[in-house]
This record gives C-alpha cells, structure tokens and sequence, in this order.
C-alpha cells in the first residue's frame, strides 16, 4: 500500500517545516555570531573600560549561548518531523500486507494534530523516565546508562561493533563556534584584570566575575553537548523518534477505545496517561509494549 495523498502532502509540509527551523537556526547563529565579533572588537579598543567590557561580555555570553540553546530546540523539531516520515512509510508498508481488520494498533492512520496531542504526553513522559531519573540526570551525560541492555534509542551502539552511526556533524559545528567566541568574549576582561592587579586594589571583584562568567558558560556547554548527544544519537534522533511515533500512535488508538472512540472525552486523556505510564514501566521493550505482547500494554480492560 502506497502512501495516500493527504500522508503524502503531510510528509511535504513536515519537510519544509524541518528546512525552515534549520535555516532559520544558520541566519540566526551568523546573526549573532556578527554582532559578536563586533562587541568583542569594540571591547578591544576600549579595553580600560571596566563597564564595558563587563557589559558587552555578559551581552556576548548571553547571546551565543542562548543562540546555542535555540538551535537544539530547533533540531529537534525537525528529528521530530523526520521521525515521522520514517513512521509513515513503515506504517503504509505494514499495512501493505495485511487487511484492514489484521492493522496492529501502531500502523492505523493518525491526523497530525491527533498526534501531536499524544506525543505531548507519551514521548514527554517517556523522556522524563529514560534521563532524568532523580537525583542524577542522564542528559546531563547524554547518554543512559543506568541499564545493560541494548539501547534501542541509541543507533550508535546498537551498530558500533561492526559499523559506525554518523548523525551529521553541523550542529556541533556552529554551537562550537558560539561557545569559542563567548570564552573570546572574557579576554579584554582578562587583559584588564590582570592590569588593574598590577596598579592597584580590587581586582579581587574583576576575578570573581571572571570565574562566574566562565562557570557559567562550561555549564552551558556541558549542557549543550549533552543535549546534542540525545539529538544526534539518543531517544531524540531521527531513528530513535520514528519509534517513538508507533508507541504515540498505538497508545492514540488504544486510548480511543478507553474513550469509546471520543478523544474529547476525559476518559481519553485518561487513559492515555495509563498506557504511558505502562509503557514507561520498562523503557527498554518498548517493541513488545507496541506490538502488543505485554500482559499490561494491549489489556485495555486494565485501564477501562
């Protein structure tokens, strides 16, 4: 079975969608990047100026990292996008060999707002369980290792022993250049501390704001390549949310029948939150929660 022409029309408009918040990212990071280069120029030639090179380093730190920042979210929305289209095909082609009464709950036909509803529960719900187990967050280190079973969510190690994942290098690439000019941004406050040390008193506060600024700005990295990880190669890449969508679609359609069909019922939302929390019960077979194989996943009389 081919795709049908609303999927198909869906796929394109979720492409575009995931070209326009990725040039939109590019001329925002060059943006900043110029008007950058720019304060940290006039913070050179104005280097005795204590306020203004505090000011326009706190400005340039601001900037580049919250530039870094939009381009994650940015990134995601279009593995999201992505995502989808992978599921698309996979559902048309599941459905392809089976009659309409044999389609596994996963693989039934979803609007893209019916979708985005559930994946606002499930794939939230399911990433809060997967990184952010109290009190040490997994994303922090991008990578889950709380479990030694295979990572369906990580293609990098589920191939590492005879290939290697490449997720694409860009990202990576322009949030280094953001984070390298936020540590040039603190060097005329450097040059003026070490100077105002050699003159005279109170350099001691120049110091502290100094270490403040390059705390912060390692955190925020840290934070970022973390973040990055689970983009490029964790639960939010292209693959890993193809997957994710099947379990959104499933839990949508088995929910409905909680609902009798309705879900502007409360008893939708309802027991969507149930089949989440099932699902999230063990993150790591989420293949048998979707093909229906669990004794808590495909009993909707549990949750009826």
């Amino acid at each position: 079975m081919a795709l049908s022409p609303p999927e198909i029309s869906l796929i394109k408009s979720l492409r575009e969608e995931a070209t326009e918040v990725k040039e939109c990212f590019t001329k925002f990071s060059f943006q900043a990047i110029g008007l950058g280069v720019a304060v940290v120029g006039y913070m050179a030639v104005h280097s005795e100026n204590l306020l203004a090179n505090a000011t326009g380093a706190g400005a340039v730190i601001s900037l580049m990292l919250a530039t870094a920042h939009i381009g994650a979210h940015k990134y995601h929305t279009a593995n999201r996008n992505h995502g989808f289209e992978l599921y698309l095909r996979h559902a048309a082609q599941c459905r392809s060999s089976l009659s309409e009464s044999e389609w596994p709950d996963w693989s039934k036909p979803i609007g893209w707002e019916e979708a985005m509803r559930a994946w606002r529960v499930v794939q939230a719900t399911f990433f809060e369980k997967l990184y952010c187990p109290r009190p040490y967050p997994n994303w922090l280190r991008g990578k889950v290792r709380i479990d030694t079973r295979k990572k369906w969510f990580e293609p990098d190690e589920l191939v590492k022993e005879n290939a290697t994942y490449h997720a694409g290098s860009y990202l990576g690439t322009v949030q280094l250049f953001l984070f390298l000019l936020s540590i040039i941004a603190l060097v005329p406050l450097i040059s003026q501390t070490v100077e105002t040390r050699r003159k005279s008193f109170g350099w001691e506060t120049q110091l502290v704001l100094l270490g403040a600024l390059f705390f912060f700005i390692l955190y925020r990295w840290i934070w970022n390549a973390a973040r990055r990880s689970v983009l490029e190669r964790g639960l939010l890449c292209i693959p890993s949310c193809a997957i994710m969508w099947q379990a959104v679609v499933a839990a949508h359609h088995r929910a409905l029948i909680h609902a009798k069909g309705d879900a502007f019922k409360t008893e939708y939302w309802e027991g969507l939150a149930r089949l989440t929390g099932q699902l999230c019960e063990d993150p790591f077979a989420i293949r048998n929660w979707i093909e229906g194989n669990t004794a808590s996943d495909r009993g909707i009389q549990q949750i009826a």
